[in-house]
């Protein structure tokens, strides 16, 4: 029995070996392994294909984003220029529509205080003086305020290119301040030499500001005399460019010693900030930052009960719009003339004598001095 089930084991064993040994098993587990093959191909390329989608499907929503996300940008851009335009505007409106007027109220009713008034008169004209003066302060303290901060923001950005008259800029600027020089007997004078172009190349708004934030401080510590603007030529360079010096005098109180370096160190800073309490530090930083953008720069010196004067330098180019010349009176046969120019003001005095000589007629100017 034991070898008998011995034999049909070994019988089973020898043909189970057959069957894995056959070419049709052979074959069948080849076709099994195609099958299986393209199967996994079939899964991997439809998985493969699936992310792809996925992925397209995620980029094209991230160009959506970028694009929107540009667009938003571009319009908080736009939004803060033309913030940025208005800002300009209203400090501009405020210097000319609002303290020009102010100050010819002012002065006007300084003048009208040295009329023969009633006592009830007089009580009305201090208190529009007062008023004045009160609403003055704080148009001021909003000007140096937002215009540091407003210089902050623009320091950053490119100058306008446009042709500046330079005789109307000063004189706009002298306008502003012309009724309360003349209450207070201060001469406002200014003189362009005569080399430098009419009409130069460069940023008229910040030119102004410049100007009113310095001759503004002469005002405020001029009480007689003469706050003088002058203009020369220092440098011509080859591609035609020039460059071109502002001097901005007065006969006012002067400075310290100790206040004119610390104004200097301030102004020769890097980074153009200073911790000033006055108006008149806040101006000349401004000024500084303002000045260094059209590749100038600026200095200070003061004589304690002399005066200050601050010179400050620009790059520009001459005018690229033809110049329309106003035509003298026709006076022949006046060269080499002489005239007499009589006025209690040197500085007057100079003005006039170099126009007359400089001027077409080629007169010869000799002055006197008027005593009061």
């Amino acid at each position: 029995m034991i070898s008998f089930q011995n034999f049909l084991i070994n019988i089973g064993f020898v043909l189970l070996l057959s069957f894995w040994l056959t070419w049709w098993f052979k074959l069948l587990m080849l076709g099994l392994a195609c099958v299986a093959l393209f199967i996994f191909h079939y899964v991997r390329i439809r998985s493969l294909k699936n992310r792809q989608a996925l992925l397209e499907s995620q980029l094209l929503e991230r160009k959506e984003l970028l694009v929107y996300s540009s667009m938003n940008e571009q319009k908080a851009t736009d939004k803060a220029a033309l913030a940025d335009r208005n800002k300009g505007l209203l400090m501009s409106r405020i210097n000319h529509e609002l303290r020009t007027p102010m100050n010819g109220v002012l002065g006007m009713a300084g003048l009208l205080k040295e009329t023969d008034l009633s006592n009830e008169q007089k009580e009305y004209t201090n208190e529009i003086i007062n008023s004045g003066d009160k609403l003055m302060k704080v148009i001021n303290e909003i000007m140096m305020n937002d215009v540091l901060e407003y210089s902050k923001v623009d320091s950053g950005k490119d100058l306008e290119a446009k042709d500046i008259d330079l005789g109307t800029c000063i004189e706009e600027v002298l306008d502003v301040f012309a009724a309360k020089a003349a209450a207070a007997g201060i001469d406002l004078l200014y003189y362009i030499e005569e080399n430098v172009p009419q009409q130069v190349v460069g940023d008229v708004r910040r030119l102004r500001q410049i100007l009113m934030n310095l001759v503004e401080n002469s005002m405020t510590v001029t009480r007689k005399g003469e706050i003088f603007i002058g203009v020369r030529m220092i440098a011509c360079k080859e591609d035609n460019r020039i460059k071109l010096e502002f001097e901005i005098r007065d006969t006012g109180a002067g400075m310290k010693e100790e206040q004119t370096k610390l104004l200097a160190r301030s102004l020769n800073m890097q980074n153009g900030a200073a911790n000033t309490e006055t108006a008149s530090g806040v101006g000349l930083i401004i000024s500084k930052k303002l000045v260094t953008l059209m590749g100038g720069s600026i200095q200070l010196k003061s004589v304690e009960n002399e005066g200050t004067t601050v010179k400050f330098s620009m790059l520009s180019k001459p005018g690229m719009q033809p110049v329309v010349k106003q035509k003298n009176a026709e006076m022949t046969g006046l060269k080499g003339k002489k005239i007499l120019i009589v006025d209690d003001n040197a500085t007057a005095r100079d003005i006039w004598a170099n126009n007359l000589i400089t001027c077409r007629w080629k007169l010869q100017p000799s002055a006197m001095v008027l005593k009061h």
